[in-house]
């Protein structure tokens, strides 16, 4: 064992450098006898199991070394997690990848890393394998780009609580919720969306449901701070125990810096004084630091979810990613629009062949429209006596969503059918008035042209 631990710490010198190619990191199939082996030759951590490396991508904090590997037997590529070399043998790391083995086994999500395997290697380091993904994380995005439009932000931030969601329903607190924990993945197919990483410090409640992973047989002491200093939520950084509100903080914490360029309270230096702002101090709205326009909307929405009392939070991703939800469609929505399903006009012989009820009926309609507020507002089909009719299969809506309207439309009294249609007598009059006019206009007209021709001679 003293052996390996020296080999592997002899590889990462030599090899593990971020961003080495494939070609530089590959080593032989190990076999069962060290001996013959090249003077001085790196050994693979991974050897005698199913993985050989095949260059680092980065670190996973005090979890250790993250490497892109390649199954031996079909060449397929993961990502493997690997403890640090000084961990080998203990307990409480051991058990922490097996508990974010089982939990990603059984969260089978679109939005959270899949799990392939995890294993020992000879020098009893616990590592866990997952999917190899395509893109980068959101720290690095948010690097380059600084901060994300409106709605893209709310889709990555929806994605995300979708995702702790499915954890939270399993019992599971992710803990650790962060842009480097977050990965925007690009596929053909799905174009980008975000996948949640490492549940390498995930709590798993004590009235998990049947199914959960078992909780680490060492818990964290009372009193120890758990999570990154800069996304963790008040309660969490004081060491008490947390359970789904605390990633709901978190993830609120993200979306702010999504869309801000920056947290809350980064202007604060120490993590004493973020931890004092935290629990002291009510957050600016993103709108405050942004470059494009916040809706106020959302703005409210963000601060309810960093409220520092949990009970005034969003109780659960679900409520939180609604109101995002909400949001989204207000602003995707047009501004006005108006639906109608047409009638036949209606007609002295069609009114009195259907009866007085057809000269009754409204047209059926539905007006969207944008308020000052930002509201949306619906009118539904109305009658003429002020009823509104609902369909039979009518999603109902919540409460102020619609507003009626009253609308009244003449009603048309059937007429008698006429072979000819006769002037009034008070027409006839004005008739010969007319013509009397023109009359007289005619003799004026002429007697003017016979002065004038009188005079010039």
């Amino acid at each position: 064992m003293v052996g390996n631990r020296r080999r592997a710490d002899e590889f990462e010198q030599r090899i593990l450098a971020p961003g080495r190619l494939e070609s530089d990191a590959r080593v032989s199939t190990p076999t069962s006898s060290s001996s013959g082996r090249r003077a001085g030759a790196a050994a693979d951590p991974f050897e005698e199991t199913p993985y050989r490396v095949l260059r680092r991508l980065g670190s996973s904090g005090t979890a250790g070394h993250v490497f892109l590997v390649a199954h031996r037997g079909t060449g397929r590529h993961f990502v493997a997690k690997l403890a640090p070399l000084h961990s080998a043998g203990d307990p409480r790391l051991a058990d922490r990848v097996r508990v974010e083995g089982q939990a990603l086994g059984r969260l089978n999500h679109p939005n959270i890393v899949a799990v392939a395997g995890v294993g020992r290697t000879p020098d009893e380091r616990p590592f866990l394998v997952t999917e190899y993904l395509e893109g980068r994380t959101l720290s690095v995005e948010l690097l380059e780009r600084k901060q994300l439009p409106v709605l893209e932000a709310i889709t990555y931030a929806c994605e995300l609580l979708s995702a702790l969601s499915s954890a939270h329903a399993l019992g599971i607190v992710h803990r650790d919720v962060k842009p480097s924990n977050l990965f925007i993945c690009r596929t053909p197919d799905r174009g980008r969306y975000l996948k949640v990483l490492d549940f390498g410090i995930a709590r798993v409640m004590p009235d998990a449901p049947q199914g959960a992973p078992l909780p680490v047989a060492l818990p964290t002491d009372s009193g120890v701070i758990v999570g990154t200093q800069r996304f963790i939520s008040p309660e969490a950084a004081t060491g008490a125990a947390v359970d789904a509100r605390a990633d709901v903080y978190s993830a609120a914490l993200v979306l702010y810096l999504m869309l801000a360029g920056r947290g809350p309270f980064d202007d604060l230096g120490s993590d004493s004084q973020l931890s004092a702002a935290r629990a002291e101090t009510d957050p600016e709205p993103p709108s405050r630091f942004a470059e494009v326009p916040i809706p106020r909307e959302l703005d409210r929405v963000i601060i309810k979810a960093l409220e520092r009392n949990q009970v005034d939070r969003f109780q659960t991703a679900d409520d939180f990613r609604h109101a995002l939800e909400r949001i989204a469609d207000d602003l995707t929505r047009p501004a006005g629009w108006l639906e109608t399903t047409a009638r036949p006009p209606v007609t002295a012989e069609s009114s009195e062949r259907a009866g007085p009820q057809s000269a009754r009926t409204l047209v059926p309609s539905v007006i969207v429209a944008r308020t000052a507020q930002g509201e949306t507002r619906g009118v539904r089909p109305t009658t003429a006596e002020g009823n509104t009719d609902a369909a039979p299969n009518e999603t109902p809506v919540g409460p102020s969503s619609f507003v009626r309207i009253a609308t009244r439309e003449p009603e048309v009294e059937p007429q008698p059918a006429a072979a000819s249609v006769a002037l009034p007598r008070s027409g006839r009059g004005l008739v010969w008035l007319f013509l009397v006019a023109v009359l007289a206009a005619a003799v004026l007209a002429g007697a003017a042209v016979y002065c004038l021709g009188s005079g010039a001679q």
